[in-house]
């Protein structure tokens, strides 16, 4: 079992690992939504058999020595928790967001069928479980909500798809109306000065110097500049939705099924826990220590939340809810073995401490990505709106020896 989960966690990051080669290459328009399919399908994939590959290892170290009972599934963890960081995914197509609202239910439920060890346990004790009221009506709710939102997400992607379009047109528009103007007020300037004028040479200065200005400043191109700013960024950023609508429910039903209601049962049901007192009251505090990091991370979440809407910029929210949605799948895989009796004290301080660890790695991931996106400007001083760092619109209007390349650069990032 040991060296089958260890296959299993192999093949998953192996699989993810081709997804995120694959999608470092899509730069390619023609290419983007072949490429944008594949990486997500291996993500799929690849959380699924993370799934699989968590209970087996749980599950296969219960017969080994107390020193692996504690280190493999804080090993485990952190290394789900690695591959989870570094993959960050892209957009959904319509078909994609409609495969996500078929196998998120149906990666939940091999996570609850892999969850629980079936010779460990009475039939009667998985037929309520699985088959429970509460379980059917969670799997129902959320593949209604995710088919909704898969839809809501196609429209708003494809809405998106028609701006930045027009933001293209613009941004065309708005370089070759900037270029023709300044070379149109150059041949003023020629042409005063061959004829000869009879102003004085610094009134002549300051007055050539206020036509620049103000046609430089005029109103279209300032339109046309404020207008592309307001697109490009709202069709980049929204873009992040589906990243954060899909990992968001999928990681808000796991915890509130497995954390808050199965924890109530343990808590207060004398048939899933040893008689023991003192095993009891162990687990009563396991439970409640699991509970309270929900908790914790709930209110990061909101803070995160708060953030992104602040600065209306979704993508402080990716890294750290993709972590979060793997952290609450093995908490939850921690209370159903907690419930059956499979889960000691060493494995529940091998589990924490490899909890613990994926939190402080979650909080380095969240505060990277911040510095380098703080560290991106889309307003050029030439008036041109400089897109390249928002992935949406490649911009090359900007010379390499422009000074103010050297003035934007980040030493920190």
């Amino acid at each position: 079992m040991l060296v089958f989960g260890i296959l299993v966690g192999i093949l998953a990051t192996f699989i993810q690992t081709i997804g995120q080669i694959v999608q470092k290459k899509g730069h390619m328009d023609a290419l983007r939504k072949r490429q944008s399919f594949i990486c997500n399908l291996t993500w799929v994939c690849g959380q699924s058999l993370n799934l699989l590959a968590v209970p087996v290892f749980i599950v296969s170290i219960s017969n080994t020595s107390q020193t692996a009972q504690s280190i493999l599934p804080a090993m485990s963890i952190i290394l789900i928790t690695i591959w989870s960081c570094i993959l960050l995914g892209s957009e959904f197509t319509k078909w994609e967001a409609m495969s996500m609202a078929f196998l998120i239910p149906a990666t939940m439920i091999l996570f609850i069928f892999s969850s629980v060890p079936k010779q460990d346990i009475k039939s009667e004790d998985l037929k309520d479980y699985v088959y429970s009221p509460g379980s059917v009506a969670l799997l129902i709710s959320a593949f209604l909500i995710n088919a909704g939102g898969g839809l809501v997400v196609y429209q708003i992607m494809t809405n998106f798809e028609k701006i930045k379009q027009r933001a293209i047109q613009l941004r065309d528009g708005a370089h070759t109306d900037a270029a023709s103007t300044r070379e149109s007020d150059m041949n003023t300037m020629r042409t005063q000065q061959i004829r000869g004028s009879t102003m004085s040479h610094t009134e002549n200065t300051s007055d050539n110097a206020r036509t620049i200005s103000n046609n430089s400043h005029s109103p279209t191109l300032l339109s046309n500049a404020s207008e592309i700013h307001e697109i490009d960024i709202l069709s980049y950023k929204w873009a992040a939705i589906p990243l954060i609508y899909f990992s968001f429910f999928a990681s808000f039903f796991g915890t509130l099924s497995n954390t808050m209601l199965r924890g109530l049962v343990i808590i207060f049901d004398d048939d899933f826990i040893d008689h023991d007192k003192d095993e009891k009251t162990f687990g009563v505090a396991q439970i409640l220590i699991f509970f309270m990091i929900n908790i914790v991370l709930m209110f990061i979440s909101l803070f995160y939340l708060n953030k992104c809407l602040q600065h209306f910029d979704p993508i402080y929210m990716i890294p750290l809810i993709r972590v979060f949605t793997l952290m609450n799948t093995i908490i939850c895989g921690g209370i159903v073995y907690k419930e059956f009796k499979l889960y000691d004290t060493t494995k529940t301080v091998g589990m924490l401490v490899g909890t613990s660890l994926c939190f402080v790695g979650a909080s380095f991931y969240i505060q990277r990505r911040e510095r380098v996106y703080a560290c991106k400007e889309p307003v050029g001083d030439d008036g041109v709106i400089s897109t390249a760092s928002y992935g949406t619109i490649d911009n090359n209007h900007r010379s390499k020896d422009h000074p103010d390349n050297e003035k934007r650069s980040c030493k920190t990032c």
